[in-house]
């Protein structure tokens, strides 16, 4: 859609807020050094700083192969946007994660320039031009702070070419990729995709061969394998263990149950989930859902997944047609909520409380297969110290907790995940004995029943935003359509500012600066009101700023036209004009390519559109349209393009 926001009345040109197709939510973790590394304690990822580092992962696997550079571009922005730092991308794709057959890139260019006897590619003859772009796409995404999980070899369709090629090819393929990339700090090696076959010997030794030439050559990175669906860690093959540094799960069901055998394995390694359900998509006929997704974050970390998680979409892993359109996607959204909860707090020390120390009822039963919707099991960790336990609870119930367990007086919270907003628990803060019968509040702000309940002895922040109100000012007069504005910072991180009028909500929160919304006051009487700007930080603190103001729509004797424009597309019109004729009414006008057609809408609230003229711009280039009604003292028009 282009168009042209045409603003009637005493409004100042403030509409371009309104005109934003998407928001961008800015990450406050300043950006890692990479490459990360293991912990001294072989339990989760560091950065070059030391500094704790969580996988939040999307996985665009064909991201080489199916989008141009600019969309490359585009999508990286906006993982960024929403937190993500790590995203799991395929070096090789062909039908099996619906690349081309020949495996080119949308340019036509091939990875390999020989092939080898049944028309198989000789991996041994990388085609230049293909990994100068997938170089390209890397560096993007460390200027975004993304790491790449690259993968070697998909083993969804590649297994075949590797032992057509043999091991010696296949570990100078490996070599290769080892000696290009080795410099890349934001790059993290994973082998295999599905790699079903794993058991097999011959297969195993080509696809190994590939992940030991690249360590021949690269001993700066981490290294991972995913082995086969519908269950199976990384370390299940012994072949591998010389090889890998973390641990990844690979799970249908209920993670948690794969998960806890992954961390208590003696010879442990970082344990993140690799793959599970994809949002947006059926799994053995279990849909994707934010629910499944929220389930399977929560249920993974808590039991032990403390390297991160590495989740997905439907739409976006082959970047089907209209993947855009799922860029903001209610998991993607909630996965930040997932992040902001456990990244200003000591996930890194959170250890599984397999035994129920702390909740000793009402946690449901655990079950190791079946959906992920069936299971009621919630999932409980703490620090060792008695200082913070978090509990995942899929479907709400009353639980008993065991507040002895906690090292001091206790501030107890639930978490809603869906909006990342805390609840008080009633008659928090508690002392640290006995056992108290805790209940969640009533459905998420998704009709859900899973909620995250966090016990902690000392918030992690507590230190509330500023945030000051720009528009309007205290005592203002005001009539018709006006801006709200309003600044907000805070030492950790704004999450977002509430607009209220009179203690009610005005529109969602704004959750990205410009912080700014409109009020129509004729939704209101005539007098004296109170608008309110709430900000809310990472940590769920908040500060309200306030100012009265008086609201007076007598309907004016005559109305001054602004016209505002914000063109960024070819087909929006050149011009749209506004002027009062002699007979009061109002004479639209814009300009563009002759036979061009728009249409001409009008609004009373900025909510409700309704089409009052087709323009077909005419051969002179000029369209013009009189709006005869003049009952109103504003009015909004807008110019739809095609």
């Amino acid at each position: 859609m282009r168009y042209t926001l045409i603003v009637m009345g005493n409004v100042p040109i403030w509409f371009a807020a309104l005109i934003s197709s998407f928001l961008i939510v800015a990450d406050v973790v300043a950006a890692p050094a990479y490459p990360l590394k293991m912990s001294p304690t072989r339990r989760y990822l560091v950065d070059q700083n030391n500094k704790p580092f969580l996988m939040i992962g999307d996985a665009p696997h064909t991201l080489f192969v199916n989008v141009t550079t600019a969309d490359a571009a585009l999508y990286l922005r906006d993982r960024a946007s929403h937190g993500i730092n790590t995203l799991w991308v395929e070096l090789l794709c062909t039908t099996y994660v619906e690349g081309r057959g020949d495996g080119s890139m949308l340019n036509g260019t091939v990875p390999f320039t020989n092939r080898l006897a049944e028309d198989v590619y000789d991996l041994t003859s990388p085609n230049e031009a293909y990994f100068r772009r997938v170089d390209t796409i890397i560096r993007m995404a460390a200027t975004n702070g993304i790491q790449l999980f690259l993968d070697s070899l998909e083993t969804g369709d590649w297994t075949s070419v590797a032992l057509t090629n043999g091991v010696s090819r296949c570990r100078a393929y490996g070599q290769y990729l080892g000696q290009r990339y080795r410099s890349f700090p934001n790059i993290i090696w994973i082998t295999g995709n599905d790699f079903q076959t794993w058991r097999e010997p011959a297969d195993d030794a080509v696809v190994t061969a590939v992940a030991r030439g690249i360590r021949d050559r690269d001993p700066n990175h981490l290294h991972t394998v995913e082995l086969d669906y519908d269950l199976s860690q990384s370390m299940n093959d012994p072949k591998w263990w010389p090889i890998i540094s973390m641990n990844g799960v690979y799970s249908y069901g209920p993670t948690y149950a794969e998960t806890l055998k992954a961390f208590y394995r003696t010879n442990f390694m970082p344990v993140y989930l690799l793959e599970a359900h994809y949002e947006a998509e059926d799994l053995q006929g279990e849909m994707g859902t934010p629910n499944v997704l929220r389930r399977q974050e929560y249920w993974s970390l808590l039991a032990g997944a403390k390297a991160g998680y590495i989740g997905g979409h439907g739409w976006i892993w082959p970047f089907r047609d209209g993947w855009k359109d799922y860029l903001n996607s209610p998991g993607v959204v909630q996965l930040q909520y997932f992040k902001w909860l456990f990244t200003i707090r000591r996930w890194y020390e959170l250890l599984p409380d397999q035994k129920h120390t702390i909740v000793t009822s009402g946690y449901g039963t655990p079950q190791a297969d079946g959906n992920v919707s069936d299971s009621d099991y919630a999932t409980t960790a703490a620090t060792a110290d008695g200082a913070l336990a978090i509990c995942y609870m899929p479907t709400a119930r009353t639980i008993t907790v065991n507040m002895a367990r906690m090292a001091g007086p206790i501030i107890a919270r639930w978490f809603d995940p869906t909006s990342g907003r805390y609840f008080p628990v009633a008659g928090t803060p508690f002392a640290n004995r006995g056992t108290r019968a805790l209940t969640p509040p009533a459905n998420n702000s998704d009709g859900d029943s899973d909620w995250v309940l966090v016990l902690e002895t000392t918030p992690p922040e507590t230190q509330p935003p500023t945030v000051t109100l720009l528009k309007p000012i205290q005592g203002a007069h005001l009539s018709g359509v006006v801006p709200v504005a309003a600044i907000a910072s805070d030492n950790v991180g704004v999450v977002g500012v509430q607009f209220q009028v009179d203690g009610s909500t005005l529109g969602t929160e704004v959750r990205v600066p410009p912080y700014r919304t409109v009020w129509n006051t004729l939704d209101v009487a005539d007098g004296v009101h109170t608008v309110a700007a709430i900000a809310r930080d990472i940590a769920g603190n908040r500060k309200a700023a306030r100012v009265s103001v008086t609201v007076s729509n007598a309907l004016a004797t005559s109305a001054t036209a602004i016209a505002a424009y914000s063109f960024d597309e070819s087909h929006a019109p050149s011009t749209f004009d506004i002027s009062k004729l002699s007979n009061g009414h109002l004479q639209l006008r814009l300009t563009g390519l002759p036979g061009r057609t728009y249409r001409i809408e009008v609004s009373f609230d900025l909510q409700s559109w309704e089409t009052i003229a087709d323009a077909t711009v005419s051969s002179t280039g000029v369209f013009e349209f009189e709006d005869a009604d003049t009952r109103f003292s504003h009015r909004f028009y807008r110019c739809v393009g095609p």
